[in-house]
């Protein structure tokens, strides 16, 4: 039975649709010259290496414990998932990184949520909290791309 709140979006599309932007992000990547890759790979680990360093401060345990309602192993390694996939995507992105704006950055973001949401059978109230922190960061990976 459809809802309103459903997608009609067959189950997995989202998540079949955000691996083969990886897929083809690879792609392009194999075609360029080894110089502008080089250029590229440096400036994507600099920013997905910043956006790690986020991951790191007592903000990242305050977090969890909002998303989740627990700081448990299982919240931590699906939080962790989650932006380690965010940044791999971010990475993928190359040299379009730094003209990334804040709407291309959220249809990232409900990507990568609603890929790790089906993953992981995430309930909806928490995928939504997810979402919001990770849209927040928008801010901070602007001013290190």
């Amino acid at each position: 039975m459809y809802h309103r709140n459903q997608s009609m979006s067959a189950p997995g599309s989202t998540g079949l649709a955000f691996l083969t932007g990886v897929a083809l992000g690879g792609v392009a990547m194999m075609l360029l010259p080894d110089q502008h890759k080089q250029k590229i790979k440096n400036m994507a680990q600099n920013a997905t290496s910043s956006l790690g360093d986020m991951m790191n401060t007592d903000e990242r345990a305050a977090r969890i414990k909002d998303i989740f309602n627990e700081n448990t192993a299982k919240a931590r390694a699906i939080y962790d998932e989650t932006r380690r996939s965010l940044s791999n995507t971010l990475a993928d992105l190359g040299d379009q990184l730094d003209s990334i704006d804040e709407k291309k950055y959220a249809h990232l973001v409900d990507d990568t949520v609603a890929y790790i949401q089906e993953h992981h059978q995430l309930p909806k109230k928490n995928a939504d909290k997810l979402r919001k922190y990770l849209q927040s960061d928008f801010k901070r990976l602007d001013e290190i791309a």
